[in-house]
């Protein structure tokens, strides 16, 4: 794992993610991934740490083959954001999509894991701090 610090100017604070998966991105695709994600911690209001960031294929997770990125909590308590490479070497990544993501973590944070991944529980967290498409699943598939 790598170990990246994000100060977009609008965040204000900076954001360190430990990062695993970049062997083939360059610099500056991560450095792009990693403001779009301090913003959206800002946006969101995040406490304490930063989810991990893996940067994936997405077999390995069983993520749906036209999905762009995934969040996850583990039993141990433990948060990840998958990102798809194709999505970030086509530049695809954006603020808003990881608003999404950092949506389904907050939504577990209050409400805990026992869900609908896009219920009405995320919708509540994602719409306080997101545009009511960036809430919608299907605007997260290629």
């Amino acid at each position: 794992a790598v170990a990246i610090l994000a100060t977009p100017a609008e965040a204000g604070t900076q954001h360190a993610f430990s990062v695993k998966g970049v062997d083939d991105l360059s610099m500056w695709q991560v450095r792009k991934v990693t403001r779009a994600l301090a913003l959206a911690a800002k946006g969101i209001e995040w406490e304490g740490a930063m989810p991990q960031i893996v940067f994936t294929d997405g077999r390995e997770i069983g993520m749906p083959p036209r999905a762009m990125a995934r969040a996850v909590v583990y039993s141990s308590g433990r948060e990840v954001i998958y990102i798809r490479r194709s999505v970030v070497r086509r530049a695809r990544f954006s603020r808003s999509l990881a608003l999404h993501e950092f949506s389904h973590l907050q939504a577990w944070r209050e409400y805990g894991t026992d869900i609908e991944a896009h219920g009405v529980e995320y919708r509540s967290v994602c719409r306080r701090v997101a545009l009511a498409k960036d809430c919608q699943a299907e605007g997260y598939y290629r």
